[in-house]
């Protein structure tokens, strides 16, 4: 039975290591979101007491970022499972929407832990746009690490303008509705 469920900092670095995945990089980002006021969670796909995925969800205004670390050669099966399982995870923490950045998402490493390119997204594209995420290319973000700019994202919950609005800072609440009354869609 496979439970989706929240690791501690040093379960996540195990698993890392196991997976010759650079986890000082990933608790160091943690670090990083957190200084700038985001939520960090370590969670992870349980099969009895075997990892089959681990990452970290990261979340401030209700929007929730997935940046999962896979093993190579993980079944879509597990990767649907995962995705599933940390939607409704970000879904009980109360999230407006839910992104993934695929570069984040699936970073391949050798053994000496210098990152492989992989151009192919097709083994994302599928599982993703088949639970509702929708793609976008060309989607700027303060960190996103993805060099190509491709973004999924779910809206989460069914809110008025009004609602969403309230999630954002004053300053950027009140450049939304100058753009708004110049005619501008954003």
């Amino acid at each position: 039975m496979k439970k989706f469920v929240e690791i501690s900092k040093e379960e996540y670095r195990r698993y890392c290591r196991e997976k010759n995945i650079d986890w000082l990089q990933s608790i160091e980002f943690s670090k990083l979101r957190e200084r700038l006021g985001a939520r960090c969670y370590f969670v992870s796909l349980k099969d009895g007491k075997k990892n089959e995925i681990s990452g970290l969800i990261f979340s401030k205004n209700k929007r929730f970022d997935l940046v999962m670390i896979n093993s190579e050669g993980i079944s879509e099966e597990i990767f649907v499972d995962f995705l599933v399982s940390s939607e409704r995870f970000a879904n009980e923490k109360g999230a407006i929407s839910y992104r993934i950045l695929p570069k984040v998402v699936r970073t391949v490493r050798d053994n000496k832990l210098n990152t492989l390119e992989e151009d192919d997204l097709r083994w994302l594209n599928d599982p993703l746009l088949k639970t509702g995420f929708r793609y976008y290319s060309g989607f700027k973000y303060e960190f996103d690490m993805d060099v190509n700019m491709h973004v999924y994202i779910k809206d989460l919950a069914k809110l008025s303008k009004d609602d969403v609005a309230a999630t954002y800072n004053q300053t950027v609440r009140r450049n939304l509705k100058l753009a708004e009354k110049k005619g501008l869609s954003i």
